[in-house]
């Protein structure tokens, strides 16, 4: 059975193929693009504020439009520079404003 953090490995080889498949293709790049930068920041964010590996921020990014999971990555981004915890919660009520 698989551990989170392998499965987070997984999803980031995943998604880098697929990415690599799609160089030639401007439909769903952006998206792909984006969910690899947001499988790297939950790995990020867990380390930095001590979680166990999980793939919360992933799961909620994954279903949703462009431009949210876009200010995700931006939230998330700063929480980790400014080492700014915010729960998934939070994180859901930011990105629906």
């Amino acid at each position: 059975m698989m551990n989170d953090l392998s499965i987070l490995l997984y999803i980031w080889f995943v998604l880098f193929i697929v990415m690599k498949r799609k160089r030639g293709e401007t439909i769903g790049y952006q998206k792909d693009e984006l969910l690899l930068e947001t499988t790297s920041l939950n790995l990020k964010y867990n380390i930095t504020f001590q979680l166990e590996t999980n793939t919360h921020i992933y799961q909620y990014a994954k279903d949703k439009d462009v431009e949210i999971i876009y200010k995700l990555n931006e939230i998330i981004r700063r929480a980790i520079s400014d080492e700014h915890y915010i729960d998934m919660e939070a994180i859901k009520r930011i990105c629906a404003l």
